[in-house]
């Protein structure tokens, strides 16, 4: 499968005037592919994505609780005249969630 850019610059070729051999040569693709890409009507290839789980899946109610908890902490602050990104907040919160860790870690290795 070729990329969109891929697909785009074929098109362009050939409404230039160039043939499928000579698109094939340039990009470096086979004539035959060239050729498929070219027969198409329906515009661009689709990539699919595929439906993985994550190793979230069991978290996303705690991780959408605490999204909103962020929202309201965020309209509390600028309530008080603090005007707080929502990625600021964010960011800092993850230092203190790293900071968390690594005083955890480091308290069990001295048990």
């Amino acid at each position: 499968m070729i990329s969109l850019d891929e697909y785009l610059e074929i098109q362009q070729l050939c409404y230039q005037g160039l043939s499928k051999s000579e698109i094939a040569r340039r990009m470096g693709l086979d004539r035959k592919t060239v050729r498929k890409y070219l027969k198409k009507t329906t515009g661009p290839p689709v990539v699919k994505s595929r439906c993985r789980s994550s190793l979230l899946d069991g978290f996303k109610d705690y991780l959408r609780k605490f999204l909103i908890l962020l929202k309201k902490l965020k309209t509390l602050t600028r309530a008080q005249g603090y005007l707080l990104h929502l990625t600021t907040l964010k960011q800092s919160l993850v230092k203190l969630f790293d900071y968390w860790i690594v005083l955890r870690c480091s308290k069990s290795r001295h048990i």
